[in-house]
């Protein structure tokens, strides 16, 4: 069916981002609420640390579905989760909201839609970077003020991508830097 930036997803979470229509991921993507882990939400990105796991990729088929765009998060988890043992994708995967097995650590550009959402923005379109606020997305949402998330962005061999939602500023931290972590999921 139709939904609207703000219902609530299938998976229990909060639609964030309207595709407009139907890709080859999916259409929505929805977050985890806060409530998604009674553990600390705060993890390393993997207990792999020195290792490109984009570059790794030889299968110019395979190596096509990573990276920082929307549609990528999936691909860049399922990377990583063969390749870490614990860490920000593994704590993603195991995730099982609404029944949903399908949650995954959002790429850079989903994880700039997200900042969009929390920052009261618009969201739909990517090429917009998410910009700073004095209101950010709290009760309604959880999702706090000045967090950093990760993404599944990986940036080289020793940093992947994350996101500081205060400001809207990309940033790269050290691979076992432990940042917090929000799942989401496309339909």
């Amino acid at each position: 069916g139709i939904c609207t930036v703000g219902n609530t997803g299938p998976g229990g979470g909060i639609v964030f981002y309207d595709a407009g229509s139907q890709q080859s991921w999916g259409r929505y993507l929805e977050y985890a609420p806060y409530t998604w882990s009674k553990s600390p939400r705060v993890f390393n990105w993997c207990n792999v640390i020195d290792l490109y796991f984009t570059g790794t990729v030889t299968d110019s088929v395979l190596r096509a579905t990573l990276g920082f765009e929307i549609g990528k998060g999936k691909a860049n988890t399922d990377l990583m989760v063969a390749g870490c043992t614990s860490g920000a994708a593994v704590q993603a995967r195991a995730y099982r909201g609404g029944g949903k097995s399908d949650w995954f650590l959002p790429s850079m550009d989903e994880l700039n839609e997200l900042c969009k959402f929390a920052n009261h923005q618009a969201t739909g379109d990517p090429r917009i970077e998410c910009l700073p606020s004095k209101s950010l997305l709290g009760s309604r949402g959880g999702l706090e003020g000045g967090t950093e998330f990760w993404s599944s962005s990986d940036y080289n061999a020793n940093f992947a991508s994350s996101l500081y939602f205060y400001t809207g500023s990309r940033q790269t931290h050290p691979k076992g830097e432990p940042i917090t972590v929000r799942p989401v999921r496309a339909f």
